[in-house]
Parts: structure tokens; C-alpha cells; sequence
């Protein structure tokens, strides 16, 4: 799905501006299933919108993604969105970085993104 088609879909809940600042910031894995996340839990939007000026601080330059994941594993229909980074950091490196990340920010905003959101090294 391009952008633009992202753009024309119907967004109810959550203001066509944040889409398209967030087609600014992150690659989308599958369009669709992302605006569908962010309709059903659109507190999310505003994290999204300042996630990334928090990990450039670790990973400065990389590109960013949106994934939905569904736990097949899960007794309930569970989902949350990750923030993937696709960084070109050596991986040892990059999981320190991350944990670095974690203790400075992510950790902090569990309650505000309702256990919702993850980041993950792509």
C-alpha cells in the first residue's frame, strides 16, 4: 500500500496530521494492520510521534518501522505495535544500546502505552 493510499483510507479516531507526520518517522510493515492498531488504541499516537527523538539519542541516523504483533501463544487476543530499529550497529553493540535505551525511556512510558508497545532490533 503506498502513502498516499494510507492517507486516503477513513481515520476516525486519530487526526490525518499524526498519520502523516508518522509516514514521516517510520516505515509502516503493513499499513493497514498499523491504522488499525492506532483506531483501537490511539493514546499510542503521541508516544509514536516522540519515540524517535528519544532512540536517535542511541541510535542515531537508523531507519524506524511499525510492526503489529499478534501472540498466536497468548489465552486472549493479544497485540501490541513495535517500534523496530533497523540499525547497521554490530549486534552486541546494539543490544546494549537498547537496554541503555530501555533504562532511560521505554520502561518508564509501560503504563502510558498500556504494555501496547515494544521496541525490537530489526
Amino acid at each position: 500500500m503506498s502513502n498516499q493510499q494510507i492517507c486516503d483510507l477513513r481515520i476516525t479516531e486519530i487526526s490525518h496530521f499524526g498519520i502523516d507526520k508518522l509516514q514521516q518517522l517510520y516505515y509502516f510493515k503493513e499499513p493497514e494492520a498499523v491504522l488499525q492498531f492506532l483506531n483501537k488504541y490511539p493514546f499510542i499516537l503521541p508516544i509514536l510521534l516522540t519515540a524517535p527523538e528519544k532512540i536517535h539519542q542511541y541510535f542515531p541516523g537508523d531507519r524506524l518501522g511499525l510492526e503489529v504483533h499478534i501472540d498466536p501463544g497468548a489465552t486472549k487476543h493479544d497485540e501490541e505495535l513495535f517500534i523496530i530499529i533497523f540499525t547497521k550497529i554490530e549486534c552486541h553493540e546494539a543490544v546494549e544500546k537498547l537496554w541503555e535505551l530501555d533504562e532511560y525511556w521505554s520502561l518508564h512510558i509501560c503504563r502510558e502505552t498500556q504494555h501496547k508497545l515494544e521496541i525490537h532490533l530489526g
